[in-house]
């Protein structure tokens, strides 16, 4: 296998990374080995922290290496470093940011992601009960439970404990918002104008909802109708942008939405407060 584009090659009949890992022997005398060469079950995309998330707990173990900080972790979690108190379980007491971690402690980061269910039943909804029922072969409330199916499915694909709530009221929504273990949450109800609709039947605005949130997340799938509208306003009403972090991401339509997870229907936007030169989490193929 020769992959130069991703950094993996062939060398002497032995396939091997073309960098060194920046700790040296520190961490064992295979200079190229790869989060312990277990690249399956582990994460390591910046080369020092490594997470391990497993889909039976809401806490994912991060072990770092000589010279990891609290930002690069927030880089490898997707999540905001300016909130690690919040998110970051058994915080160090660090200086700031960008000061070295104790390498001999453990940390945890949240690696729960909600499939949340608000209203699919309303009168809109309704109106449209043809177009989904010949075009994805049943009713709406079947079409949204496939969504929370393969959002389930992909999310467990990557580590994280996956929970469903079929029955997304305002209060259910608000403690799920409340969580610190929360990392992904998506959405599917009917939308308007950029709002949601909990399964009390009332729409909900994303400042009223954000009010709620406990740390901005890794990701929000945003499966409701015109949910970009309310992507971002301005630096006052950042909209669904101020419930992920900088390095986050959400899927969001432009338009009536009647897509599956990860078909590309989506549009991924990422944070306006992404630093430049690095990337945001993006879990799903939008074309």
């Amino acid at each position: 296998m020769e992959s130069e584009g991703y950094g993996y090659e062939t060398a002497m009949g032995r396939a091997c990374w073309s960098s060194r890992d920046p700790i040296g022997e520190d961490r064992g005398i295979n200079l190229y080995g790869f989060c312990g060469n277990n690249g399956v079950n582990y994460i390591d995309a910046f080369g020092l922290w490594r997470i391990d998330r497993k889909t039976k707990h809401n806490w994912a173990l991060a072990t770092p290496e000589q010279g990891d900080t609290i930002r690069t972790l927030a880089k490898a979690a997707f999540l905001e470093p300016t909130e690690y108190l919040k998110w970051l379980k058994y915080p160090p007491k660090v200086k700031g940011l960008d000061d070295a971690v104790p390498t001999e402690c453990k940390y945890y980061v949240p690696n729960t992601a909600v499939g949340a269910l608000g209203d699919t039943t309303s009168s809109a909804w309704a109106k449209v009960r043809k177009v989904l029922t010949f075009g994805l072969g049943g009713t709406q409330k079947d079409y949204a439970r496939r969504n929370l199916a393969e959002f389930r499915s992909k999310m467990e694909s990557l580590g994280y404990r996956v929970e469903d709530e079929p029955n997304a009221t305002l209060s259910v929504i608000q403690s799920i918002l409340k969580r610190r273990d929360l990392a992904a949450l998506m959405i599917t109800s009917h939308g308007q104008d950029g709002m949601m609709t909990s399964s009390d039947g009332d729409y909900h605005v994303a400042s009223d909802l954000r009010k709620d949130l406990d740390h901005k997340l890794a990701l929000m799938y945003l499966n409701i109708c015109y949910g970009a509208k309310d992507f971002y306003v301005s630096p006052m009403n950042p909209g669904w942008s101020g419930f992920i972090s900088m390095y986050g991401s959400v899927y969001a339509s432009t338009e009536y939405t009647y897509c599956d997870v990860g078909d590309g229907k989506l549009t991924q936007f990422s944070s306006p407060n992404l630093p430049s030169g690095d990337t945001s989490f993006t879990p799903f193929v939008s074309k």
